[in-house]
């Protein structure tokens, strides 16, 4: 006689399920490693610039990290003194600012453009790479599309013969991977549990199937 082995099939659908649990963790945690790996070197705003003379410019802000430090206006300028740095004071009579706007025309956030030598003004954590110039510190914006408009009002003759690119970065430290390492343990230590209850019902599963032998009971009934 044989009837429905009930305990080898909720093992199996246990196994399945913490099986599958974890590599949904497993991919979050692959997803979100490729993201960081590209914020690291995002430029969420990019466009030659001539700050040496009054102007204005605006270009597309494409906010794709919302979890950074802030993010940072850096002036691309290959401008070095004797000593192979950039020069101190370089751009003293700078008058600009940069506006960012969203999608909608709102004003998001404003700031002037000064050169704020090696760290920011308010002192959060940066990735810092020698010969900078950074222009500004502004806060993460939400995810989406804004547009920057920088508005030069005063130049800095200096910079007429030089070629400049101004640019947007993440402010990042590393320990934006934080979930990345959680999701990734949490997706060993189930997947190693949907194992270990897969290997113990798949001896049976293989010999029986779903199904169990009942022994037959012979039953006397009284007269």
């Amino acid at each position: 006689m044989r009837k429905l082995a009930i305990g080898r099939i909720i093992c199996l659908i246990i196994a399945l399920v913490l099986i599958y649990t974890a590599y949904s963790f497993g991919a979050s945690a692959y997803r979100f490693k490729e993201n960081f790996q590209e914020w690291i070197v995002a430029r969420p705003m990019e466009t030659t610039i001539d700050l040496s003379q009054p102007g204005k410019v605006s270009v597309p802000f494409h906010q794709t990290c919302s979890i950074s430090h802030g993010e940072l206006i850096v002036l691309d300028c290959n401008i070095k003194d004797e000593a192979g740095n950039v020069p101190d004071g370089l751009l003293t009579g700078l008058s600009a600012s940069i506006t960012f706007t969203d999608a909608e025309g709102n004003e998001v956030d404003s700031r002037e453009l000064v050169h704020l030598g090696v760290h920011p003004q308010n002192g959060r954590i940066i990735r810092n790479v020698t010969g900078d110039i950074i222009l500004a510190d502004i806060p993460t914006f939400r995810t989406g599309d804004y547009t920057a408009t920088i508005i030069i009002e005063d130049g800095v003759t200096a910079l007429a013969d030089y070629p400049q690119m101004i640019y947007a970065r993440y402010q990042l430290c590393g320990c934006e991977q934080i979930p990345v390492y959680t999701l990734g343990f949490v997706s060993f230590v189930i997947g190693t549990i949907g194992l270990i209850v897969m290997l113990s019902v798949v001896p049976g599963l293989i010999r029986f199937g779903v199904w169990q032998n009942v022994a037959s009971e012979s039953v006397s009934l009284s007269q």
